[in-house]
């Protein structure tokens, strides 16, 4: 296989094998991703923060864990932040398998920051009406409401606010009763006799 690919890449001009690459990063193609960035029958390789990191948003976009986590655990640094750059195009594309990947997985060197990313991440995604995004994100990340959040839910002209301001209370309630819960389990008084 190695052979094809330097047949098929070995006269390209950096500007086809950047679009290889997203090809490819798209497609979920792991080994072309790993021969362009690493072969050294290349002698011009794509660059991976071509157009703003576009191979690791459109694999990202795509949901393809494999391809973000070879991205991420070679490319990514504190100063860069990958990881947030994935979480928030999985996000924007309900790529919720890989938003968990990013925020807990101990493959990839840093893990994506729900907190740093949520304002961003909420705004688009109620503004575009993407309500089991916004589920995901309060019932399954368990989202705090930051001043942001609670600046957009008092916007009355967007149709779905109401609906995800009670998405909100219900998870109080739930945060409630799950303490409730924890201090019965945890009093020996209260327990109950077998």
């Amino acid at each position: 296989m190695s052979q094809d690919y330097y047949e098929l890449y070995s006269k390209c001009n950096i500007k086809s094998l950047n679009r290889s690459f997203n090809n490819a990063c798209k497609n979920a193609d792991l080994d072309k991703v790993k021969y362009l960035l690493n072969s050294p029958d290349l002698t011009v390789k794509p660059e991976i923060h071509y157009e703003n990191y576009a191979g690791l948003e459109t694999a990202s976009w795509h949901g393809n864990i494999e391809i973000v986590k070879y991205i991420l655990t070679n490319y990514d640094s504190k100063e860069k932040k990958l990881s947030n750059l994935s979480l928030r195009k999985a996000a924007a594309n309900n790529q919720y398998e890989l938003m968990s990947f990013l925020l807990n997985s101990e493959e990839i060197p840093i893990k994506a920051n729900i907190q740093e990313q949520i304002n961003g991440i909420f705004l688009e995604a109620i503004y575009t009406n993407k309500l089991a995004l916004i589920k995901h994100l309060i019932f399954e990340l368990k989202i705090e409401k930051t001043p942001i959040i609670e600046k957009c839910l008092n916007n009355e002209s967007n149709p779905v606010v109401h609906e995800v301001r009670s998405w909100f209370i219900t998870q109080e309630i739930n945060k409630e009763l799950d303490n409730e819960l924890n201090k019965k389990d945890n009093n020996p008084n209260k327990r109950s006799k077998i």
